[in-house]
């Protein structure tokens, strides 16, 4: 079975060769150009189909017609591959393969692909219960069970990316970079703009931090999950380099004066100021919990 979708780019420390370089290596015994294309005939005389066909140290793949396939991803036991121009398998880069639902909902122009040294697109298993990161150059990406790059918000559960604007912060357990880099954060701090479009009017004191649109700041730990305090939890508490900082329940940094007492009661009309209030430096500029009752 193939798949025919357009190559966007390609990352690679050697240049391709070009088309014409690249036929002449072929062994003669095979191989055939046949009305601009190229074929591989089988000793009993037959065309090859639906297979892989090596010569010198390049696999190429023969399609259900017996034609040679270039530019193009290829799925073959549940696996993916990507030919490149020359039709050559491509091992060992990275490629941007052109997404035929752009523009739907949430839905990239593109998604990133690791094809490995076998050639196969690295992805997760179906039955995998983790997120199952590779360290690619140092860094960690990971990818969904068709071998597509994940980025943004991705919850913990279904491994699924998140795309409601509203909610993505939310329900997203991991932070990776936007659709052309993909990093996994981890153990490290990163300044996200959100959208609540919850009523969090008198929720705490300095209501100015809790407007719609925001820019907060979130911890994400070794594992690569944001610090958030558990469910049925408003807050929790975290000692990073030696300075305690406070999250709530979605992983935001708290900010201003912030009380648990004062959450929990404002769904009720009930303001509440007690000795559990604690003091947090603005939110724009990262500046951390100073001293309070924890």
């Amino acid at each position: 079975m193939r798949k025919q979708t357009k190559l966007v780019a390609v990352l690679s420390t050697a240049a391709l060769l070009a088309v014409g370089a690249s036929m002449t290596s072929f062994a003669a015994q095979g191989w055939a150009e046949e009305d601009g294309t190229w074929v591989y005939y089988n000793k009993d005389g037959d065309k090859a189909t639906d297979s892989w066909k090596k010569s010198g140290d390049k696999w190429y793949w023969l399609d259900d017609s017996g034609e040679m396939a270039v530019d193009m991803l290829i799925e073959d036991d549940d696996d993916y591959y990507y030919v490149n121009a020359n039709g050559a398998m491509v091992t060992n880069q990275w490629g941007a393969i052109e997404n035929e639902d752009a523009g739907e909902d949430g839905e990239p122009d593109h998604y990133w692909y690791y094809f490995q040294a076998n050639g196969k697109a690295f992805r997760r298993g179906d039955s995998a219960t983790t997120i199952s990161a590779k360290i690619i150059n140092g860094k960690k990406y990971a990818f969904d069970t068709d071998g597509k790059m994940l980025y943004g918000w991705v919850d913990a559960d279904t491994f699924e990316r998140q795309t409601d604007e509203d909610t993505e912060w939310q329900d997203g357990d991991y932070y990776f970079d936007g659709e052309d880099d993909g990093a996994m954060r981890v153990n490290t701090w990163e300044l996200i703009a959100i959208t609540d479009s919850d009523d969090t009017e008198n929720l705490q004191p300095g209501d100015d931090f809790w407007d719609e649109d925001q820019e907060r700041w979130f911890y994400f730990q070794a594992s690569g999950k944001k610090k958030a305090a558990d469910e049925g939890k408003t807050y929790v508490d975290k000692k990073i380099n030696g300075k305690k900082y406070g999250f709530d329940q979605y992983g935001r940094m708290v900010a201003s004066w912030y009380t648990e007492a004062s959450v929990a009661n404002a769904t009720q009309g009930v303001a509440s100021y007690s000795n559990s209030f604690m003091y947090f430096s603005s939110p724009e500029d990262g500046a951390r919990c100073t001293g309070g009752a924890r």
